[in-house]
């Protein structure tokens, strides 16, 4: 569908002024974690999604596998424009990954499930070599987290463990506790930069957003 899009602007003679970006937000996990849909964890199947770029000014076929986040495909995009957003840390342009130094991605979930209790929020940091996913308020089975825990934290070996089922926290103390800190750290700049400001989505988008899985019954407000 992306080729047919691109086709349909070559007929129309608009490949040279228009800039496509194809990606999503989430992928889907079909039981490889325990789990259906997504939101519950942070595992390669929901964060590795497709990304795609075309346009006057990125190379024709080429793939990467630079580790690479979504959250820069606004400044990516502002450089084809002609602007910059100066008020975004760290602006990458995607549309060259090859010439980035590699980098660490986050990600998290506010429905994350851990050992049993539902609805956690789950952080996770990856880099080239590792993935860590830390829940705050994670706890062992059948236990509540004590009120000065750390939470937990599961450490994954991207290369020789690529679908995430060999939890080295245990093995390797050292690179999840400079993971950790590195995480909790871009997490406090993240929250020193927040704005606070909170809009309501209505009912009609609170309705839609349960439809779809996205929240529960009373969890928004209009």
């Amino acid at each position: 569908y992306v080729g047919e899009i691109l086709d349909k602007l070559s007929e129309l003679q608009l490949t040279e002024e228009t800039i496509i970006v194809f990606t999503s937000d989430h992928g889907e996990e079909l039981l490889e974690h325990g789990h259906l849909a997504h939101g519950q964890s942070l595992h390669e199947e929901l964060v590795r999604v497709p990304l795609i770029f075309a346009g006057p000014g990125i190379p024709v076929g080429v793939r990467t596998q630079r580790l690479v986040s979504n959250r820069h495909i606004a400044p990516t995009l502002a450089k084809f424009g002609g602007v910059e957003l100066p008020a975004i840390p760290d602006p990458r342009d995607l549309s060259a990954p090859d010439s980035l130094t590699p980098n660490s991605v986050i990600t998290s979930t506010e429905q994350g499930w851990w050992n049993g209790r539902h609805r956690l929020p789950i952080f996770g940091i990856t880099t080239e070599e590792w993935t860590l996913h830390w829940a705050p308020s994670g706890s062992p089975w059948a236990e509540e987290p004590a009120p000065d825990s750390p939470g937990m934290w599961r450490l994954f070996d991207r290369a020789s463990d690529p679908h995430e089922k060999n939890d080295l926290a245990e093995q390797r103390p050292e690179i999840a506790a400079a993971l950790l800190l590195e995480l909790q750290e871009a997490l406090k700049e993240a929250s020193e930069r927040a704005t606070g400001t909170k809009i309501g989505v209505g009912a009609a988008g609170a309705n839609l957003l349960e439809g779809i899985g996205y929240i529960e019954s009373g969890e928004t407000e209009d």
